[in-house]
């Protein structure tokens, strides 16, 4: 037979029940493999190991769970009974606790590979989730010792068609022989920038499998492991429905008669803007337009509820009434500490989920502190921003300018690229008073009117008032005016 002929199979998945990381493993572990899970002290194994079992279990599977380590049986079991995917119905029906240091200590390896065998085989597993990898490789005198040991561990997962789940916490290098011969390798730890510190899991392998490679975000919650998979990895790729034709109100009349109807439809715009000029009243005017046919979504760091509902007040629209409709959401995480791709998930989940077709994204500062690669920024919001347009999403994104006064000043950065809109607010001086300003500076494939006009905010909301001329040069005391024509189109 010609080698060419062969055909084999797709391999057979066990997943994780971890939906970030079965999506990242492209549908879950393989059957009949074996897998290391390594990480230090802390990073999560033992929860990892447990929740992947009550999972497996869950679906109808049966799953040998033996540990190495001193703790007892007990007292493990007792600490994951806060978290929500604990059963203890499944223990012992189809979950089954196990100590094998026991039988390492009376047998040596050697006993430790029939307690296997036999209490799988009995059992019926398709899991078994071996946890203390490192005691046993602290009894080989050598490598080739250790390197023996898991060849039969490969050879048993495939005698018993199981998924085989090595726990350790040694932090050998990879090139110590282990690695070399399972079939995964997934470790779990955690970066830092300055005081920020963020937990990760990484595949290293994934022998006859693609996989998505890099770091991606991990957090520990009452719910367990939770896996999110690097946004500018997993988002962005899909055209969806592409550039629509016709225009979408912002809710502002002056504005839309400078836009020429309104901002292009399924678009990206960078709102930017001194502290308390009005990006956050802009974007509240935004989704006031928004319908239960036509929702809409506020996603922010700054505002709670309450007071995004005290401010629509003052702006002569009525939040309550659309949050109880359902014709708007409001989605709000405190500024501190937050995971940028758990944040880039959420949001994206709730406007497939919910049919969303405006978004408010009041902050992208936040999302920078979010992150302990700042200089990933950039992919990410390209792969979110697609990620909307796909989903026939039009959005605002908010960013502070660094300046209080004037136009000139305001760098865009990563949004540059990433919005097809850019309006930016400012404060300026005309005559002896101060007023706000709003000014279009790109417009998707679209005529604007690029001079920059006044606005008040009162109770009838944001409203543009007249344009002014561009100040004469060395002018200290005018509104900003436009390098550009009255009327431009930006491609």
């Amino acid at each position: 037979m010609i080698i060419g002929d062969l055909q084999s199979a797709p391999r057979e998945r066990c997943p994780t029940g971890l939906i970030g990381l079965d999506n990242v493993l492209g549908g879950g572990l393989l059957r009949d493999a074996v897998f290391i899970v390594q990480g230090s002290p802390g990073s999560g194994k033992t929860i990892f190991g447990n929740q992947v079992a009550f999972n497996v279990a869950r679906r109808g599977g049966r799953v040998l769970y033996l540990t190495m380590v001193g703790e007892s049986l007990g007292r493990m079991v007792g600490q994951l009974s806060n978290l929500s995917f604990y059963n203890p119905s499944e223990i012992m029906k189809s979950l089954f606790y196990l100590s094998g240091y026991s039988a390492i200590a009376r047998d040596g390896v050697d006993g430790l590979l029939e307690l296997i065998a036999v209490e799988a085989r009995g059992h019926e597993v398709s899991m078994v989730v071996l946890d203390g990898l490192f005691v046993v490789s602290e009894i080989f005198d050598s490598d080739q010792d250790f390197r023996k040991f898991i060849n039969a561990l490969t050879h048993q997962a495939e005698l018993l068609r199981c998924t085989m789940l090595l726990m350790t916490n040694s932090a050998r290098t990879s090139s110590s022989p282990e690695y070399a011969m399972v079939d995964g390798w997934i470790e779990l730890g955690t970066s830092h920038r300055g005081r920020l510190s963020c937990r990760f899991i990484e595949i290293h392998k994934f022998r006859g499998s693609d996989f998505v490679s890099g770091r991606h975000s991990l957090s520990i919650t009452n719910d367990g492991i939770v896996v999110y998979p690097r946004v500018e990895a997993v988002m962005g790729f899909d055209p969806g429905r592409g550039i629509q034709d016709g225009r979408l109100t912002t809710g502002i009349d002056g504005l839309d008669k400078m836009l020429r109807g309104g901002l292009p439809n399924v678009s990206t715009t960078l709102l930017t803007g001194a502290p308390g000029v009005g990006k956050t009243s802009f974007g509240l005017q935004f989704l006031s337009r928004c319908t239960t046919d036509h929702r809409g979504l506020y996603f922010g760091f700054y505002e709670t509820v309450e007071r995004l509902i005290v401010k629509t007040r003052t702006l002569g629209i009525d939040l309550e009434a659309l949050l109880e409709s359902g014709a708007v959401r409001i989605i709000w995480y405190p500024p501190t500490e937050n995971l940028i791709d758990e944040l880039g998930h959420r949001l994206v989940n709730h406007v497939r989920d919910h049919h969303i077709r405006r978004v408010v994204l009041d902050g992208i500062g936040p999302l920078h502190r979010a992150t302990p690669e700042a200089e990933n920024i950039g992919g990410f919001l390209a792969a979110l921003t697609n990620e909307l347009r796909a989903l026939g999403c039009s959005a605002i994104l908010t960013a502070e300018s660094p300046t209080l006064e004037g136009g000139s000043e305001v760098t865009f950065g990563d949004m540059s690229a990433v919005a097809e809109n850019i309006i930016t607010l400012q404060y300026a001086q005309v005559e002896t008073a101060e007023h706000r300003t709003i000014k279009v500076l790109k417009l998707r494939d679209s005529t604007f009117d690029a001079a920059t006009h006044t606005i008040r905010i009162s109770s009838a909301g944001l409203q543009v008032g007249k344009a002014h001329r561009r100040p004469a040069p060395g002018s200290r005391h005018s509104v900003p005016g436009s390098p550009r024509a009255a009327s431009e189109v930006d491609r």
